[in-house]
């Protein structure tokens, strides 16, 4: 069993609250499970420092939005969490590897708690997330939109955070097979068009000042990058002599 530290438990009590608000036939013990075994998927994996601090970053903005007074939907909620798993090239992959047996009961738990099983779940969080990704086209569902600019609040944060986060995403690709000079050109056309965007915040939570720290913040890494992607290499290479048991610090006290 996976022992939590409390951001973490939190996270999880708001996520079961979210699967139960769907309905009464969910198992809350069901919902126990499927959450513990998504926080090892997400600790198993080679970049699960970046996973976990994105996860935590979330939903503590989650939290101070609503402690503002802006209600942060369930199904956005749900979204949220499981979006790691469903986004990730290598999650399919996991069925017949290293991790087979945790992936194995991810499918498991999702069709104990639901009565429609697993399609229905993959498919009503894929709905939200495909919307989200259309970037600047998402005005007009305001749930994508929002899940949209939590996932992208990061790109304001202090700058340190900011640098620890765009290095675990170039570790990502490079752990993919991506090359260092494929991801700098890569990455650099990503940034570009998205500081090129009239707007990248769509929500009345995220104001100009977030719009004008995020613009600065992406700049900056365009001018530095290549000295990401060769910090991102070294932290990938001194990641390599770890077994992926010793990937879980972030999970316990």
């Amino acid at each position: 069993m996976v022992r939590m530290i409390n951001p973490l438990k939190n996270i999880a009590e708001r996520v079961k609250y979210s699967l139960l608000a769907e309905g009464e036939h969910l198992n809350p013990t069901g919902i126990d499970k499927l959450i513990e075994t998504t926080l090892h998927l997400y600790s198993a994996s080679d970049t699960s420092e970046t996973n976990l601090i994105l996860l935590l970053q979330r939903f503590e903005l989650c939290q101070d939005l609503n402690e503002q007074g802006y209600n942060i939907p369930n199904d956005v909620i749900t979204a949220l969490f499981f979006q790691g798993i469903f986004q990730d090239p290598s999650f399919p992959a996991r069925l017949t590897g290293e991790y087979s047996d945790i992936t194995a009961d991810f499918y498991t738990e999702i069709s104990l708690i639901r009565e429609d099983a697993y399609a229905d779940f993959v498919n009503s969080v894929n709905e939200l997330l495909s919307t989200a990704k259309k970037g600047q086209r998402v005005s007009d569902d305001h749930k994508s939109a929002l899940l949209l600019d939590i996932n992208n609040s990061f790109l304001a944060g202090e700058r340190n955070d900011y640098l620890s986060i765009v290095a675990g995403i170039a570790r990502r690709h490079l752990s993919e097979g991506v090359t260092p000079e494929k991801y700098v050109e890569k990455r650099t056309e990503h940034l570009r068009g998205i500081i090129s965007r009239n707007f990248i915040f769509h929500t009345d939570p995220f104001g100009d000042d977030l719009d004008l720290n995020a613009r600065e913040n992406m700049r900056w890494e365009t001018s530095v990058i290549e000295d990401i992607v060769q910090l991102a290499g070294q932290i990938k290479r001194a990641s390599q002599v770890f077994s992926p048991n010793h990937r879980t610090h972030l999970l316990t006290p």
